[in-house]
């Protein structure tokens, strides 16, 4: 099984990081890569490398994804480059394993819109101007539903039934 090149990265007792590999935390759980039917990360800007980790594994596997995706707040024009970069690979990454329907909100929750890999690449870099000082700040990061074609009508409802219980256009 490939491997994606984002390993996740974690303490071990004796203080040194190990690589994680998200598909390898699935399967030390027990759980079948076959049977995951959603995935959240939420990893203070390492997202779209737990996301890249699954590497071929995601060919196994048919879940929906809910994404955080954020820009360090305290990192220099490299460190950001550097996460923008790796954010259009992981939108890449969805996109050429056919995840192609985005639905995406702010950080406060609200329902931004509905869209595909190149709108999700155009809001990391917005997010990527506003990090970097070159656009004034109107969100800190977004959350990201993203799902293949076929999944698109339960996101769809589901999102639809989100905004009827909290506010806006339904």
């Amino acid at each position: 099984m490939s491997r994606g090149e984002e390993p996740l990265y974690k303490r071990s007792l004796c203080g040194r990081k190990r690589q994680l590999f998200l598909s390898e935390a699935i399967e030390q759980c027990g759980i079948l890569l076959a049977n995951v039917c959603v995935i959240k990360t939420s990893t203070s800007g390492n997202d779209a490398g737990a996301v890249l980790s699954l590497g071929d594994a995601l060919d196994d596997m048919e879940p929906i994804f809910y994404i955080e995706t954020d820009m360090t707040m305290d990192g220099g024009a490299d460190v950001l480059s550097h996460q923008l970069e790796v954010y259009w690979r992981m939108d890449s990454y969805l996109e050429h394993k056919g995840y192609t329907c985005c639905f995406i909100f702010d950080n406060y929750g609200n329902f931004l819109c509905k869209g595909n890999p190149g709108t999700l690449k155009e809001i990391h870099h917005y997010l990527y101007q506003m990090a970097a000082g070159k656009s004034n700040r109107t969100f800190y990061y977004v959350y990201v539903l993203i799902c293949r074609q076929e999944q698109q009508e339960i996101c769809r409802e589901t999102v639809r039934k989100y905004i009827k219980a909290y506010g806006g256009i339904a």
